[in-house]
């Protein structure tokens, strides 16, 4: 985003746009990752709910070096217990098999 349009609250919002879709697609969590002097986005994140759960060290190559990146989750409690999506069975005989 444009530096002179930052702070303005569209991170929030799409990121609460983002988890409400994930709610309501039965996710249980979201996982994302984020450059660690990025204090803005870390902040922004831990606002709506993320927390950091490590870092993934010479996680990729940007610009010829190695970076490392903070990894962040969100659990969204609602589907945590409610069983809003099921994998198939493997003893579903009514779909072909693949080969």
């Amino acid at each position: 985003m444009e530096r002179n349009h930052r702070g303005r609250g569209a991170g929030r919002l799409a990121l609460g746009a983002l988890i409400e879709a994930a709610k309501a697609a039965g996710f249980w969590k979201l996982v994302s990752r984020v450059f660690p002097e990025n204090a803005a986005s870390r902040a922004l994140l831990r606002s709506v709910g993320f927390r950091e759960v490590g870092v993934y060290e010479k996680h990729a190559r940007l610009d010829g070096r190695w970076r490392d990146v903070v990894i962040v989750e969100r659990l969204i409690p609602a589907n945590l217990t409610s069983r809003t999506r099921q994998a198939p069975s493997t003893s579903d005989t009514s779909r072909p098999e693949r080969s």
